[in-house]
């Protein structure tokens, strides 16, 4: 019942009744865009979530993500290069670094004013189950998301899927019909579920 309770968690089916939050909630106020995507990903999808990062941070959107590896840290860490905030959603305490790799990432995060969410308590660990939980609070937290690459089968459909039930914007990059890291995408693109985004323009179009 706060009143820093984001208002757009609230349009959820099942909101998070308690939101947990490590450093600045502030970057969870303004304008927001997730960029998720494949664990497993190319150079090409990693330089697409890097290129379109960094220009929705020149305007002026924070990056939501959930922190993964892939296309997750790729999206982070362009928002943090541009000078721009991001939002680590986690399927454990927000308190919790996971994966452990990504401890500098979390990090760095927290020192350029960005945070941490958790629907989990203080010291929870990660469990399976708890990353697909949390893909909704992704959506949640987001007026519009970008896949740059995902297959299918995807745990990235999950998050698609709370994209598509709350009526906001979801955005997709096509990729090669050989590649098996774009047949989501381009799965999305062809069932006409998310805008084409080819370039800086359609990208901007579509927000």
């Amino acid at each position: 019942e706060s009143a820093e309770y984001p208002e757009q968690l609230r349009e959820l089916a099942n909101p998070p009744k308690v939101l947990y939050v490590v450093g600045d909630p502030y970057a969870l106020y303004g304008k927001t865009l997730a960029i998720v995507g494949a664990r497993k990903c190319t150079p090409y999808g990693r330089a697409c979530a890097k290129r379109f990062a960094e220009q929705a941070v020149g305007m002026d959107y924070a990056i939501v993500s959930g922190g993964a590896l892939g296309i997750d840290t790729e999206a982070h860490w362009a928002a943090l290069s541009a000078g721009g905030k991001t939002v680590a959603v986690m399927g454990c305490g927000a308190d919790v670094s996971y994966p452990v790799r990504n401890e500098p990432l979390f990090s760095a995060i927290l020192e350029c004013g960005g945070c941490v969410v958790s629907e989990y308590s203080w010291g929870e660990p990660p469990l399976p189950y708890r990353f697909t939980q949390r893909n909704r609070i992704t959506a949640g937290l987001s007026q519009a998301m970008l896949v740059p690459e995902c297959a299918v089968p995807s745990g990235t459909f999950t998050t698609c899927e709370h994209m598509m039930n709350l009526q906001r914007p979801l955005l997709a990059v096509p990729g090669s019909i050989f590649a098996d890291t774009s047949s989501g995408t381009n799965y999305l693109i062809a069932q006409r579920e998310a805008h084409v985004v080819v370039d800086a323009a359609s990208f901007e179009r579509w927000l």
